[in-house]
């Protein structure tokens, strides 16, 4: 199964096909992108990120007053145009061709999502912390990235659901137990519970949520 894309990633396809901004400007971003998903918002000062970008300190504030303004042009960015990008590449993996029954669809499901949350919860705890203090900014994610995910899982659900594979459960009490249970350790992550083997959480979820969700026999 292919990695995930990056949030990085994604800022970078995201800078170059933005004719508005200069290199010296796109580098500025990057490199904020990096420090504050590395060391974290309030660890990281302009002299690190005009270090990183190779440009001098006077540089960045030209474009930026504050480091707050340059954190605040990243979620901007990253509603507008990481979001719609991770959704769409969720939507259109390879865990949506799964048709192996419960047990396969759910280790396909759950490899894609962690694999992505461990690859991108530096960044996430920021956003995460953002999206607490900013109603706007959360509204605009859940609207963009959740309908998309959502509506991605739940035909697999009720397929597996016809084939009494599953529980009858209502649609939404079904999203809630797999979505939570793949948020859980980005919460995990994101107040520094140690994960020692990334693989036997995967294992985990997959058996809590098959004996949680298999029609008892």
């Amino acid at each position: 199964m292919a990695k995930p894309t990056t949030v990085n990633e994604f800022f970078v396809q995201s800078l170059a096909t933005d004719n508005t901004l200069t290199v010296k400007q796109q580098q500025i971003i990057l490199a904020a992108v990096e420090l504050f998903a590395a060391k974290g918002f309030d660890h990281t000062t302009t002299s690190d990120i005009a270090t990183k970008a190779g440009v001098a300190e006077g540089t960045v504030y030209k474009r930026y007053k504050t480091k707050r303004d340059i954190l605040e042009e990243i979620m901007r960015r990253f509603v507008r145009d990481v979001v719609p990008q991770a959704a769409h590449e969720f939507v259109n993996d390879e865990w949506t061709n799964s048709h192996g029954g419960l047990h396969q669809f759910l280790v396909e499901l759950i490899g894609n999502r962690v694999d992505f949350i461990v690859a991108n919860f530096p960044f996430i705890k920021i956003m995460a912390s953002e999206a607490l203090s900013n109603a706007e900014m959360r509204n605009q994610v859940l609207s963009k990235i959740g309908v998309q995910a959502m509506g991605a899982i739940l035909p697999h659900l009720q397929e597996l659901r016809k084939q009494k594979q599953i529980v009858d459960w209502p649609d939404d009490m079904l999203i809630q137990f797999v979505v939570a249970t793949m948020i859980s350790l980005a919460l995990r992550l994101i107040v520094d519970l140690p994960v020692a083997d990334i693989e036997q959480q995967k294992t985990y979820m997959v058996s809590f949520l098959e004996r949680g969700l298999a029609v008892q026999k």
